[in-house]
């Protein structure tokens, strides 16, 4: 199977704001925002994006997109809830774009990216942590190609499961498991299947951390769909459940995903223009017989992306994938459109919660305290990008706690900034009033004389609010900005040398 599956997006921030990102042959990577009831116009956020990305959304409501250019080198996108910032990932020095299956994990405070890259007519299947200097791009095994040519999921702890075809004469379909704690790969583990002609694995893992796995396995000139479950805990091959099959007399294009909503499994494909479904209600034990979801006549059918962040209620929905469509004015999943809507929302919490959290008490509280990044070269310091990447507990197993600090100082920053800001705008306002005519003003003030009181009160309070944020930051945000400086030109210098020529050969040598 060569077709690659075009990618499109469905997205809720916490904000209640939905987006819809989508790839258009013409205009590379776009995006449309739900206003109200109705969709904006589309607008292109990088014309050299191509086919295949992936997005995901952070605690903090932040968007990250990973995709290539037309070059094929790998581009980090990341919208902090203002505007876009861009990152070269790795160069490319062949100038080749080809399919690389992105997949990105937020585990652990850290964005996990998963790709594919061919070397010497092989795919090699590499994970690669985002932003963490201490861990290496690690290539994970040679791999199979197909529409999906792997499929990644989490635990609760933070151990990562990805399921895939080995690259051997039997092309077993198998996993490994990242043990997040000790940051490496177990050996390929295989399935024991009946039938080692199969492919297109998919997974997910409940809140129970029972694993979920769909395929497609040959069957005579079709292909049958088949569910398999793995109880949690459990790394023994012998302790999956008997496989079931699920529907039978389909084809390769099939491309089956699941499902968990409530406490209802379910798997849908994609037959012709059609959209099949089967659900079971005693997790995976029995299925029942296919239904069809009414499609074809109301727009064109795709597979979406799922993507509502943690701090939404996810607890009734497992979704990764789900197939729907899209007609002029608007876009619909089966299944799930309706929770989209009905998920409630919750503010962002930030990202680290502490006594004194009012700047002013922060400030006065740890003004003699403030850690900054080691001097030790052994330890890297924190990127511009970090603050954005990590949460609270991301450094659990790294004991970096220099950067934890200075994580928690550039929010301190973003608040103040915001503030200074805010103030601005208020003293813009009054500076106006005092422009006015003064007959004009004895009417304003005679018709508005308690609202003016009040105003010129708080604009007092917020003129001894900037003296004394200014009185204790100043060496801060200059000592920072020295800092974040460097950092940039450390990265981009690294940016020039990083290809994925010097990552194929890193790992070719560590083999010898």
């Amino acid at each position: 199977m060569t077709k690659v599956i075009s990618n499109q997006y469905m997205l809720k921030q916490a904000s209640k704001q939905q987006w819809y990102f989508f790839h258009h042959t013409n205009t590379g990577i776009c995006f449309k925002k739900k206003l109200e009831n109705e969709w904006s116009d589309y607008e292109i956020l990088l014309k050299d994006g191509q086919g295949d990305f992936d997005i995901i959304i952070d605690p903090r409501d932040n968007i990250h997109l990973i995709c290539q250019d037309k070059l094929g080198s790998i581009i980090y996108l990341m919208y902090n809830g203002q505007q876009w910032h861009k990152y070269v990932i790795l160069q490319s020095k062949n100038n080749k774009a080809y399919p690389k299956y992105f997949k990105m994990l937020f585990v652990n405070g850290w964005i996990n990216l998963f790709y594919v890259i061919q070397y010497k007519d092989k795919n090699l299947l590499v994970h690669h942590i985002l932003d963490n200097n201490n861990v290496s791009p690690n290539v994970i095994d040679y791999i199979v190609t197909s529409a999906r040519p792997f499929s990644v999921s989490a635990e609760n702890s933070g151990n990562i499961h990805i399921y895939y075809q080995d690259n051997t004469d039997s092309n077993k379909i198998g996993y490994r498991v990242y043990m997040w704690s000790k940051k490496t790969w177990s050996d390929f583990i295989s399935i024991d299947l009946e039938n080692y002609d199969a492919v297109l694995p998919y997974i997910i893992i409940d809140h129970q951390d029972n694993i979920h796995l769909t395929y497609l396995k040959k069957s005579g000139k079709n292909y049958d769909i088949i569910y398999k479950r793995k109880p949690s805990n459990s790394y023994n091959k012998a302790l999956w459940d008997k496989e079931v099959v699920v529907y039978n007399r389909c084809y390769e294009d099939a491309v089956p995903v699941i499902m968990k909503v409530d406490k209802q499994l379910l798997i849908l494909w994609q037959q012709d223009i059609k959209v099949l479904s089967s659900s079971s209600d005693d997790d995976g034990i029995t299925w029942r017989k296919p239904s069809q979801f009414m499609a074809g006549r109301y727009g064109n059918i795709g597979l979406f992306g799922f993507r509502i962040p943690a701090s939404m209620d996810k607890d009734n929905i497992i979704c990764d994938q789900c197939y729907g469509y899209n007609t002029n004015n608007d876009i619909n999943l089966y299944i799930i459109s309706n929770y989209l809507e009905q998920l409630p929302a919750a503010k962002p919490e930030p990202e680290f919660k502490m006594s004194g959290y009012e700047v002013e008490e922060f400030a006065e509280k740890h003004k003699n305290s403030f850690l900054f990044p080691s001097s030790n070269p052994s330890v890297p310091a924190a990127s511009p990008a970090a603050a954005f990447l990590r949460s609270s507990t991301s450094q659990s197993n790294t004991g970096v706690d220099n950067s934890i600090e200075s994580t928690k100082l550039k929010i301190m920053l973003n608040m103040l900034q915001e503030d200074l800001s805010q103030t601005k705008k208020k003293l813009l306002e009054l500076s106006q009033f005092s422009r006015i005519d003064e007959d004009l003003k004895n009417i304003i003030d005679e018709q508005y004389r308690t609202e003016i009181e009040k105003l010129k009160v708080q604009f007092q309070q917020l003129l001894e609010r900037i003296a004394q944020i200014e009185k204790i930051q100043d060496n801060i945000i200059r000592t920072e900005l020295e800092r974040i400086n460097k950092e940039i030109t450390i990265i981009k210098r690294n940016n020039n040398k990083t290809s994925f020529t010097d990552l194929i050969h890193k790992v070719e040598e560590s083999k010898k």
